[in-house]
């Protein structure tokens, strides 16, 4: 699970070279490595909602603490490889261990309240909700980032918050914990851009993605015994392409990024929708009614006015 990316505040991370692209702005043609990264991104998202969508499928018969050791043991598994290309050393080294660790701790309860969601919420709904992470980041970029957040920015926040709401119309009486489990994923994976914002000029985003893996299986190894649900042949193949998603997308996600600004980039991720909506339906049979396209539609439409103002105010800079 992931979401829009917002744009990193200050100078681009230490070690970033590492990944072997240039930055857009030396690139031989920089408009055909923007139209690259904005490919990426799309094909990013798309690795997402497969993800997704297999944690669902497994879901019906795999508890949740299985199904996130699946997916970073597989994650770091599918890294390894990458080990003798860039180098150990390079992956590891870290001059913010403490952040690093706080911001694995956060991707990872993000990824467990996604199950925990995914589970019980249409994929077009759960995305609706996964899509305010970028506007709670705005609201605390204030107090955490020191950054100004004008009367605009304000009002697009509250209506972007207000149309998850009209997308998933949670029933004070009757509420479905999916909506919870939805919202305290958005809230943890906002938590966890703010902290990758404040450590960007530090470590790679490879760095993070390696610490996040070995984080991720260490942890819940120690609790996955406790959970452990039966495994056929055709479960380990689909726990294995757990980790393989999520793995590619976070790589096409950090070449797309080395490719084009985020703020370019970023809205392009609301394709997750398209590519949630056909497998919704060609899968489980869901369509979205028209309260989750609407409520959907207000929570894009905040995001990209967000996006777009502040490419512009990158751009004033």
């Amino acid at each position: 699970m992931t979401t829009t990316p917002t744009p990193p505040a200050g100078p681009e991370p230490v070690g970033t070279q590492s990944l072997g692209a240039s930055n857009p702005s030396l690139a031989p043609n920089p408009s055909l490595d923007r139209l690259k990264g904005i490919g990426l991104m799309i094909v990013a998202v798309g690795q997402f909602v497969a993800m997704d969508t297999i944690a669902k499928l497994l879901s019906e018969t795999q508890p949740v603490p299985q199904l996130v050791w699946a997916r970073y043991g597989f994650h770091l598994l599918w890294m390894l490889p990458l080990i003798p290309v860039f180098g150990l050393r390079r992956m590891i080294s870290t001059r913010v261990p403490g952040r690093q660790l706080a911001r694995s701790a956060l991707l990872i309860s993000s990824t467990v309240f996604a199950y925990l969601a995914v589970h019980r919420l249409p994929l077009t709904q759960l995305y609706a909700v996964n899509f305010t992470a970028p506007l709670m980041v705005t609201l605390m970029s204030g107090p955490l980032l020191g950054e100004a957040i004008g009367p605009k920015r304000w009002a697009a926040v509250l209506l972007g918050l207000g149309g998850a709401l009209i997308a998933v119309r949670p029933d004070p009486g009757n509420l479905d914990p999916g909506i919870l489990y939805a919202f305290a994923m958005a809230l943890s994976f906002a938590v966890y851009q703010i902290i990758t914002r404040q450590i960007s000029p530090y470590d790679g985003p490879l760095v993070g993605l390696f610490y996040a893996a070995l984080f991720g299986f260490t942890l819940t190894s120690i609790a996955v015994p406790f959970y452990w649900a039966p495994v056929d042949a055709r479960t380990w193949v689909m726990m294995a392409l757990l980790g393989l998603f999520g793995a590619l997308g976070h790589l096409a996600l950090i070449s797309a990024l080395r490719l084009a600004p985020a703020s370019l980039i970023s809205p392009f991720s609301y394709t997750q929708l398209i590519w949630a909506t056909a497998v919704g339906f060609v899968i489980f049979g869901h369509l979205p009614d028209q309260w989750t396209l609407t409520g959907a539609a207000i929570v894009v439409a905040a995001g990209l006015y967000l996006a777009f103002g502040e490419r512009l105010r990158l751009r004033r800079r």
